[in-house]
């Protein structure tokens, strides 16, 4: 009977149905139960508060709940530690990891799923204790294990190892993966949670009609099912990305509804994205003022309130505003600490990134300032992370210009404004149209797109058929009719002017 209560209790809360998951766990209490199946009851009940509750709490009942794993099962009981590190890394507690690493170092583990995530466990906290390379070593060995495991959470895992290593190109294969199985496996209570990982990257990458797609459908089922940690981080996201766009109203509304939600429950991380979005607007809008003030709270958050490891990759934003508001009061102790943990990691989007701060930040120094920046656009090369290349070339556009080399610098800003226009990048292109014009040259605006037009659901559908997909097929991974899968593809055919699905395979939707 126990057995049977706490299965329930899973699928309810699998199901969403919180309260139900809790009030079977309740009824599982009285009946008699062996050890495996009251650990399983532990289980269900951190998964319900992080889902809902406080995050930080659920990485402290996860990691009790594995001690006593430990001597029933301990597949179960690293695959705990792993969650906990999970629900601390929302609270913006990534420290924490380097414990849970020499937790599950101590495990005697078995079988290839258990090898994997105890590999990726340890190769994290290696990381952080700041022991790089053996810490590299161990996730490069898990994710050639994860190659052979079919698990979504698990593939999940493999991208945010190969993420940890510098390669986000694999990260994102990894997260494809994880998405593909969930809707496989027809798992609806998986999906928000896969799509936020996917969602991230397909930003990082500047696939932001994707990015929004995925954020918009996760967010979506995310409410449905009462997924209040991801529906935070949704609305982070697509504040995130609309700040990149632009697109102002969205983007407060978004941060707004993620800050209130997230603050409540001590998700830090979300707290965090949300406001580097803010940050993000302002600069891109020109008030580094205001973004600066977005900043420094980020930097003077704690876990729980914001998310002290973020913040400091979010430094080189900080330098930039601080430049253009006049005030770098402050700026020498985070920077310092941004190329510590950057400087060794070899990752190329890193470096890209280092070089490009530690050129802008070289004032008086033109000659080290060009040796920086060509190292950052060098590195950039090898990096797939299309603004950040684009906003390179316009702060080295902005340095050849006042240098008074503006032919090189227009070189320079139009590669910008290109990569900028590309993204849809809007105000950030509005910025490297007017230095461009500061150099003599005018460039023509750029007619909009009529992707632009469709609806994150109706970019999905069309992606989805340009693949090959059947209308049926396209429904079953949407988990949608194929009705209503044929009245956004009339009306995706009205608004682009299209007849065929032949043309709508051509059509760039990203």
């Amino acid at each position: 009977r126990a057995r049977r209560l706490v299965g329930a209790a899973d699928a309810a809360w699998r199901g969403g149905l919180h309260r139900h998951a809790v009030e079977l766990l309740r009824r599982s209490a009285a009946a008699d139960a062996d050890p495996a199946v009251r650990i399983a009851a532990e289980h269900v009940r951190a998964g319900v508060e992080a889902d809902c509750g406080d995050v930080l709490a659920a990485a402290d009942a996860l990691v009790h709940a594995s001690e006593r794993a430990a001597a029933v099962d301990a597949t179960v009981a690293i695959r705990m530690l792993v969650e906990a590190a999970e629900a601390a890394a929302y609270a913006g507690d990534s420290l924490r990891t380097a414990e849970l690493g020499r937790r599950a170092a101590i495990l005697p583990v078995e079988g290839k799923p258990a090898v994997f995530m105890s590999g990726l466990l340890q190769g994290m906290g290696r990381i952080a204790e700041g022991d790089s390379a053996s810490g590299a070593a161990l996730l490069r060995q898990a994710t050639a294990i994860a190659e052979q495991l079919d698990d979504p959470r698990q593939l999940l895992w493999a991208g945010v190892a190969a993420r940890f290593v510098g390669d986000e190109a694999a990260g994102r294969a990894w997260y494809g993966k994880a998405t593909a199985r969930v809707r496989e496996l027809g798992a609806v209570g998986e999906l928000p949670h896969a799509l936020e990982y996917l969602a991230e990257l397909e930003m990082r990458a500047g696939r932001y009609g994707r990015a929004i797609a995925h954020a918009t459908e996760g967010l979506a089922l995310a409410r449905d099912l009462g997924q209040d940690t991801s529906t935070c981080r949704h609305l982070a996201t697509l504040a995130f990305v609309t700040a990149l766009r632009g697109e102002e109203d969205a983007c407060r509304g978004h941060a707004r509804e993620a800050l209130s939600r997230a603050a409540a429950r001590g998700l830090g991380l979300v707290v965090a994205v949300a406001t580097h979005a803010l940050a993000m607007l302002e600069l891109g809008l020109g008030r580094p003022a205001a973004a600066l003030v977005h900043l420094r709270a980020m930097l003077a958050a704690r876990p729980g309130a914001g998310s002290p490891f973020l913040a400091l990759y979010c430094v080189p934003d900080l330098v930039e505003a601080a430049a253009r508001a006049g005030d770098r009061d402050g700026i020498d102790e985070p920077l310092a600490a941004f190329e510590r943990i950057v400087g060794p990691s070899g990752a190329p989007g890193a470096q890209a990134i280092l070089h490009r701060v530690r050129a802008f930040a070289a004032d008086g120094d033109p000659a080290g300032a060009e040796e920086r920046f060509a190292e950052a656009l060098r590195w950039s090369g090898l990096a797939d992370q299309p603004f950040e290349l684009a906003r390179t070339r316009l702060l080295y556009g902005e340095h050849l210009r006042r240098d008074k080399r503006r032919t090189e610098a227009r070189g320079q800003l139009r590669a910008a404004l290109e990569g900028f226009d590309a993204l849809g990048a809007v105000p950030w292109s509005e910025r490297a149209r007017a230095e461009l014009r500061a150099t003599g040259e005018t460039a023509r605006r750029r007619s909009p797109d009529p992707v632009v037009q469709l609806t994150a659901q109706e970019r999905q559908i069309v992606r989805l058929v340009a693949e090959g997909a059947t209308n049926q097929q396209v429904g079953a991974q949407l988990f949608i009719s194929k009705r209503t899968v044929e009245y956004h593809l009339h009306n995706v055919f009205t608004k682009l002017g299209v007849s065929s699905r032949t043309a709508l395979a051509r059509l760039p939707v990203d």
